[in-house]
């Protein structure tokens, strides 16, 4: 858990790993001040997916019930641009 926020029961998991966008379902492209990611949805959480190191192949993935563009809010103060 990367953040929990037990007055409103939430909580943000945050994972590093190697693949690549292509390897994922198609979606489009979120545009948080310049951090761009992929958003997938459910009715109990939601996902977001980014280049994190394009020359290690590396990609980050934030996952919580926060919508999309708070997810990518925190992974941009989390990771950087």
């Amino acid at each position: 858990i990367q953040l929990q926020n037990l007055t409103r029961e939430q909580k943000v998991f945050l994972f590093v790993f190697k693949g690549l966008l292509e390897d994922l379902p198609k979606t489009d492209i979120g545009n948080y001040k310049g951090f761009l990611y992929h958003a997938y949805a459910s009715d109990a959480v939601n996902v977001i997916v980014w280049k994190l190191d394009d020359a290690q192949g590396l990609m980050g993935m934030a996952v919580g019930r926060l919508g999309a563009q708070q997810l990518a809010d925190f992974a941009k103060k989390t990771f950087g641009p």
